[in-house]
Formats: C-alpha cells, sequence, structure tokens
C-alpha cells in the first residue's frame, strides 16, 4: 500500500485550555496572580564569555562578566489565603480514527476503515484507552504544576461524578494503581467505547491542589512570533515572559495550561520504542528534552514507514489476537497516531522532476 498524496485524521481526544484558580478557605474562586518583578542578575549565558568553545568573546573582560543588568521576572502564585489550586479543563472524546478525515486513494481509504474496524473487534481500543486512562488520572496533564503534597483528580460526566483518585501525585506510570484498579477500568472502558461508536463523550476533568503559602503556579508560556524574536536579538533587549491567559465565570481573567500542552500530557503513551519514560504519540517519536527522535526512517519505525504495513496488519488481525509481541505494538503505535489526528500525505513524485 502507497502512502497517498492527501491522507490526514482529526484527533479523538479535543481538550480545552486548563483554567487556573484560587479556592479560598470561604469557597470563594479567585484568579491566579501574575507578578512583575525585576530581577538583578549578572552574566550567565556561555556567548557571553565565548564565540565558540574555547573561543573566547572578543573583548570579554571581568568588569564585563561582573556587572549586572535589570531583567524582567514575572511569576504566578496563588493568593494569599488560597486553600486549594484548581486546575480544570473539559475533554471531548469522539471515534474520529475509524476512517480517515481526507483521503484520495479509495483503496487507502477502505483498507484504514478495515484496520480501525479489526483494531476494535480485537479489543485494541481498550488498550490505548487505558493508557489515556492512566495519564488522565494521574494528572501528567498538569507537568510540573502536580509536584504538591496532594494532588485529587475528580472527573465528572454530565454534572455527575465519574471517577475520584486523591493523591495523584503519588501515581507513576507502572506503579501506584493497586487502590485505584476500579477508577482506572470505569474510564478506560467509557474510552475505549466512545473511540468505537457514534455521538460524542465529554467529561470535566478537575485537579484540587493542596497549596501553602504563595505557592508558585506554573502556566504555558506563549512563544513571541519570530519577528519580535529576531528584533529582540538585534537590540539585545530581554523580552518578558508572558503566560497564557483565560477567563473566569466572572470575567476575571486568569493563566492557563493551553490547550496543547494539556493534550500533550494525555498523549504521554509511546512505550513501544523501549526508550524509558512513555513519549508523547509523535510522527517521529520525538523526545523534547533529549532533543532526539526514536523512530526513524532508519529505524523502520515512524509512522510513514508503518503505514505500508497496513494490508499485512489487517490480515495478522484476521488470524490473530493483539499481543505483547513488536507487530502488535506497530499496530498500536500507528492506531495512536490515527487517534492523535495528523495529516499524513506523501510528497508529489512530480515535484522530484
Amino acid at each position: 500500500m502507497d502512502i497517498p498524496l492527501s491522507l490526514s485524521y482529526r484527533g479523538s481526544l479535543r481538550t480545552s485550555d486548563a483554567t487556573f484558580s484560587c479556592v479560598m478557605s470561604n469557597g470563594d474562586i479567585r484568579p491566579v496572580e501574575i507578578r512583575h518583578h525585576i530581577a538583578n542578575s549578572s552574566a550567565s549565558s556561555f556567548t557571553e564569555g565565548y564565540f565558540k568553545q574555547g573561543v573566547l568573546a572578543q573583548d570579554v573582560t571581568a568588569y564585563h562578566l561582573g556587572r549586572t543588568e535589570l531583567h524582567p521576572s514575572p511569576y504566578c502564585c496563588v493568593h494569599f489565603g488560597t486553600k486549594q489550586l484548581l486546575c480544570e479543563f473539559s475533554i471531548k472524546i469522539l471515534s474520529k480514527s475509524l476512517k480517515p478525515n481526507a483521503c484520495d486513494d479509495p483503496i487507502v481509504r477502505e483498507y484504514l476503515k478495515e484496520l480501525a474496524a479489526m483494531y476494535a473487534e480485537k479489543g485494541g481500543y481498550y488498550e490505548l484507552a487505558k493508557r489515556y486512562a492512566k495519564n488522565l488520572l494521574r494528572g501528567a496533564w498538569l507537568w510540573e504544576n502536580i509536584e504538591s503534597e496532594s494532588v485529587t483528580v475528580v472527573i465528572k460526566r454530565c454534572g455527575q461524578l465519574l471517577v475520584k483518585v486523591k493523591n495523584a501525585q503519588n501515581i507513576d506510570w507502572d506503579e501506584g494503581w493497586d487502590e485505584y484498579q476500579s477508577e482506572l477500568s470505569t474510564l478506560t472502558e467509557l474510552i475505549a467505547n466512545s473511540f468505537c461508536s457514534k455521538g460524542v463523550c465529554i467529561l470535566n476533568v478537575a485537579a484540587y491542589i493542596d497549596v501553602e503559602v504563595l505557592q508558585e503556579v506554573l502556566p504555558s508560556q506563549l512563544v513571541p512570533p519570530e519577528s519580535k524574536r529576531q528584533e529582540g536579538k538585534k537590540r539585545k533587549i530581554s523580552k518578558e515572559i508572558e503566560f497564557a491567559k483565560t477567563t473566569l465565570a466572572n470575567d476575571q481573567v486568569t493563566v492557563c495550561l493551553r490547550k496543547a500542552k494539556v493534550g500533550a500530557g494525555i498523549q504521554l503513551i509511546d512505550d513501544w520504542c523501549s526508550v524509558g519514560e512513555p513519549l508523547r504519540v509523535s510522527e517521529y517519536g520525538a523526545d523534547k528534552y533529549q532533543h532526539l527522535a526514536f523512530r526513524t526512517p532508519q529505524l523502520k519505525n515512524d509512522i510513514y514507514a508503518l503505514l505500508p504495513n497496513v494490508p499485512d496488519y489487517i490480515q495478522l488481525l484476521k488470524d490473530n489476537q493483539l499481543g505483547d509481541n513488536p507487530i502488535s505494538q506497530e499496530i498500536h503505535f500507528v492506531m495512536a497516531i490515527l487517534v492523535k489526528g495528523a495529516v499524513l500525505n506523501r510528497k508529489s513524485d512530480k515535484e522530484d522532476k
């Protein structure tokens, strides 16, 4: 099977931004504060002292490296008297992976529809759903904000409590689930069924984080446009960090985690390429912390290398169950990409002429 010139999937997990708010001792809800400080700091970057490795920067002196400069240093924290930090968002679970959103090759389209149908029949969506459920319940979407002495994750559907997990900060990918098997099973079943059925399932996900006096909050940071970044470099201006913002029900402005960051936390499920901690599902298995990709054309385990194997995967699923083996893991990865949503076009042969 050749990858078509037009092939795309819409995501099956759609999150909102995650708002931060302060729950006061009297029950009032207040926005998270942004404080603007000016830091008096000395030179610290490599380029202050060196042009390149082993080569000193031009005219670098002890005075130059010892003087201090003022830098804007904003940060976020809870109000004085805050009892808990509340972070909540909604997630919409759909069945968009059952067929392509766009595909210009009818044969490929039928192959992909058949793969999804066979995957559902063999219980494959349950494996993916369990992984997404784990990240929702253990608060992986909170990123560094999970670092607290007590975090309670509450998930509701249609205003009714679905599952509740206390001390989510103590749960790891593979450990700490013994007392939460019922909650994990309930959420897994719901997500797996939503992947395979028509309609939509919408959940409200909230984390209640116990905090101390003026505890720091870490929202998403906004990346300035390329033009502003280049302007700052030319003028040697240190631009102030800008945090992502949204509004509460009373129109008060507060900070938030952007939907892309929330979704990235939920999508940390790719441990099929054996790199230790699960990677965020992506076409080339990129790890932003190591600046490496673990799914490459050389290894033939990236999505573009595996997609042509879809007819073989279908035949395997007709004759066998999914298991703990390399081929099953390839199928799980391919379906995880389709659940994530992606544009999977190949380059036109005409462009090479």
